[in-house]
């Protein structure tokens, strides 16, 4: 096994759960839900605690081919890391707002750094939404989102043994897990608020220890997180915000500043995407596409609208352009070349306005 041994071995909490207390690596509680007709585990740890879990399971005859569902609570890497090296036929399913992290591979949110763990082998077979219910036979799982501790966070409920596996939401003793990247504490307060109206005997955290107080352990979350509200709004009431904003707005104008010095000297790596508007005598206002075209840029992009510049068109030659309009980044231009009716330009114009290329 990568990484420490095992600090205790896998153990049945009550019937059909059990508790896999995280590895001293620094991952979390694992839980594995063994029904009559599918097994489930609750959050996987860190990918270096992989051998340590198949260990446990090992403990009570199981495997990962035993396994068939991998159920995350939320994006950190503690929880989600070992998703990286579950066999492919265990359905993954995790909140929309998880998936999504792990889809951009959003290394702040997952909290990579903390962990000194990057994991980039992600995938969400379903997304679970509010009251989603797993059958597993004779257990059940039911999914309560609570965002706050961050914004993809849910608990899961078995409804028949009122067993809440809360994760990092709160702990025993009425511990908030904290507010990470994505959450805040008015969606952390209303989470809470809604576990108190479930029917719950036990509390299964993320880490530490199980608690049979789970009422208790929710009243002093919800002071707790009350309390840090009210210390927040203090410490912003203490701040100057006509000065702070007038900072944040100084800052704002200047970054703009320079990124515009910027692209007056900024030059377009291969083609450009653009419209020319061909204005002559045959082809008065008429405006193609010409993105697709080959069209090359041959010296710098002006800053602002008015700028000549020439482009190539491929096989038709060099044209002297007036840019009239920039926006979005796409860029309008103007042929002021003399156009020839026998030009090629032309007759390329006339077989894209028989294709009804105009835009």
């Amino acid at each position: 096994m990568t990484g420490s041994k095992p600090t205790r071995s896998i153990r049945e909490v009550e019937p059909g759960i059990y508790m896999i207390p995280g590895s001293r690596a620094g991952g979390c509680n694992t839980y594995l839900m063994r029904g009559s007709r599918r097994n489930a585990l609750i959050d996987t740890g860190l990918p270096v605690d992989h051998d340590y879990l198949c260990q446990c399971l090992a403990d009570i005859g199981l495997g990962m081919q035993d396994i068939h569902y991998a159920l995350v609570t939320h994006e950190h890497l503690d929880h989600a890391g070992g998703l990286s090296r579950l066999p492919e036929h265990i359905v993954v399913a995790a909140h929309v707002r998880t998936a999504n992290k792990f889809v951009l591979d959003d290394k702040f949110s997952m909290m990579s750094a903390v962990f000194k763990s990057t994991v980039t082998k992600f995938h969400v077979d379903f997304h679970l939404e509010d009251g989603a219910l797993i059958d597993l036979g004779d257990l059940q799982v039911r999914t309560i989102y609570t965002p706050g501790h961050c914004s993809g966070a849910v608990c899961f409920f078995e409804p028949r043994r009122g067993a809440l596996f809360t994760a990092d939401t709160v702990f025993a003793g009425g511990i908030l897990g904290g507010i990470f990247a994505s959450g805040n504490t008015s969606d952390y307060i209303n989470s809470l608020e809604r576990l108190k109206e479930l029917r719950l005997v036990r509390l299964y955290p993320g880490h530490g220890r199980p608690s049979s107080a789970p009422y208790t352990d929710l009243d002093r979350a919800i002071a707790g997180s009350r309390a840090l509200m009210r210390d927040t709004q203090i410490l912003f009431e203490a701040i100057d915000h006509g000065s702070a904003f007038t900072s944040i707005t100084k800052a704002a104008i200047d970054y703009s500043w320079r990124a515009a010095e910027r692209r007056k000297t900024a030059r377009v790596k291969g083609g450009l995407t653009a419209v020319v508007q061909v204005e002559d005598a045959q082809h008065p206002a008429f405006t193609l596409d010409l993105s697709t075209s080959g069209l090359l840029l041959d010296g710098e992009i002006p800053a602002g609208i008015a700028g000549k510049l020439q482009v190539t068109l491929e096989g038709l030659g060099v044209f002297d352009c007036l840019v009239v309009a920039q926006h979005a980044g796409h860029t309008r231009m103007k042929i002021v070349s003399a156009i020839g009716e026998d030009s090629e330009l032309a007759t390329w114009v006339s077989r894209r306005a028989a294709g009804k290329a105009m835009v």
